[in-house]
């Protein structure tokens, strides 16, 4: 089995086999330059002259240098950039202040929102209140504004006819008395209607539309009271309400 040595950057290197050459040759070590002779031989010759080597293509040595180099580089952790945008807000419905989009309560004033913040009536940016979904749930805003509406034309009818009415108690009974009670029992359900959408304790709304069976102004209070809750929850939705309230198909 023949001896080889080779020179490389000027040092003597050796005694290879045969097969330990071809390996350095077919790997890079050995180039065709490389001065190379056999154990026995005075003379050195270059590598390419050996029959039997293969040498590697040193045009993709760069590129595996680099392969290798980017291997046993660290990796970088990536940090996401923090997010300056800020979050979405809305005005509460009872207090006005500036609230989170999803909040289910407002931290300012303590009430609970029945309405989901995906539909409710949010603020924008600016902060004006914009428009949203109405549903059935509390406050139901078309709701209110008609039963307002039976409630103010009920008062108004009820005072230019309660001096006919109290004169026909007085002259007749028989015939007064049954419509003060009808006008009573009338006045009673219209404004239960509307304690019932217009307060979101439904239980207080019953009892004040209770009260107004006492008759005379003593009556007119909690009708006042009603009437004065519907107007408040339909302007604390930039519904403007007039005197004889708002037409109910004037709400999108």
């Amino acid at each position: 089995m023949a001896n080889w040595y080779c020179k490389i950057d000027g040092t003597i290197e050796g005694p290879f086999t045969s097969a330990q050459l071809k390996a350095k040759a077919f790997v890079g070590e050995i180039v065709p330059t490389t001065p190379v002779k056999r154990d026995g031989v005075d003379k050195w010759v270059e590598a390419h002259r050996v029959s039997g080597l293969e040498f590697m293509d040193t045009s993709v040595v760069p590129e595996l240098q680099a392969a290798e180099a980017a291997i046993d580089a660290p990796v970088a952790e990536t940090v996401p950039p923090e997010s300056n945008t800020a979050p979405p807000t809305r005005l509460c419905p009872f207090c006005s202040e500036t609230i989170m989009a999803t909040a289910i309560k407002c931290k300012h004033c303590g009430e609970f929102f029945d309405q989901p913040p995906q539909t409710a009536r949010a603020a924008d940016v600016s902060g004006r209140l914009v428009s949203g979904t109405h549903h059935d749930a509390w406050p139901n805003l078309r709701l209110i504004a008609s039963h307002q509406r039976d409630l103010i034309w009920t008062v108004l009818a009820g005072i230019i006819l309660e001096i006919p009415i109290i004169m026909a108690c007085s002259i007749a009974p028989v015939i007064g008395v049954p419509l003060a009670f009808m006008y009573m029992a009338f006045r009673i359900v219209v404004a239960m209607r509307l304690g019932l959408v217009a307060f979101e304790e439904k239980g207080f709304g019953v009892l004040l539309a209770l009260i107004t069976i006492i008759p005379c102004c003593v009556g007119l209070i909690p009708l006042l009271i009603i009437n004065g809750k519907a107007t408040s929850v339909l302007t604390s939705h930039n519904i403007k309400v007039g005197l004889l309230g708002v037409d109910p198909r004037s709400i999108p």
